[in-house]
């Protein structure tokens, strides 16, 4: 193999790629959604569907589910804002937690469970597991609970974001 030259070398940095929009969605994002929702789903499968825990925790876990499908539409998008709000506020806080991180997750994921907010990942588990044991229907796993909790959580998340960002140049837009 013929020895590469400086002039025959690679650069050592790629031109820079331009940022993800909806025209070229940022890779991985997608299948990552769709994995985590199958997850949730794999979950939901092997507790509705196998002596895993007792005919009462199944019960108890049943009533619990409920929550998730039993608002109106209009509800659970607010509270899918809510979950999306403090979930963009966990990754914002990230960066600067140093060792406190799992204090944060801990605490902004807390919030998300006692304040009953939707999160489209949580709450998958709790609404296909309903399907799953034949108390719900896949309707109303789609219109019910997946279709307003993804629009409230893409919605306070980005809400967020856009937020942040503008109040990082707000000085500069205003001058």
């Amino acid at each position: 193999m013929p020895r590469l030259t400086p002039a025959r070398r690679r650069p050592r940095h790629a031109p820079p790629k331009p940022p993800p929009s909806r025209e070229r969605p940022a890779p991985g994002n997608r299948a990552t959604a769709a994995l985590n929702i199958a997850g949730t789903w794999a979950v939901s499968a092997a507790l509705a569907g196998t002596e895993l825990s007792p005919p009462e925790v199944r019960e108890a876990f049943s009533a619990i589910s409920r929550q998730a499908i039993g608002a109106s539409f209009g509800s659970t998008v607010l509270k899918g804002i809510l979950a999306g709000w403090l979930i963009a506020l966990l990754v914002w806080l990230m960066p600067g937690s140093g060792e406190a991180r799992f204090t944060m997750i801990v605490l902004l994921t807390w919030l998300v469970s006692v304040g009953g907010f939707a999160h489209i990942i949580v709450g998958s588990v709790e609404a296909s597991f309903l399907v799953l044991s034949g108390e719900a229907s896949a309707a109303d796993y789609l219109w019910r609970f997946f279709t307003p909790t993804l629009l409230g959580n893409v919605t306070g998340g980005v809400a967020l974001v856009a937020a942040l960002n503008y109040g990082q140049v707000a000085s500069e837009v205003q001058s």
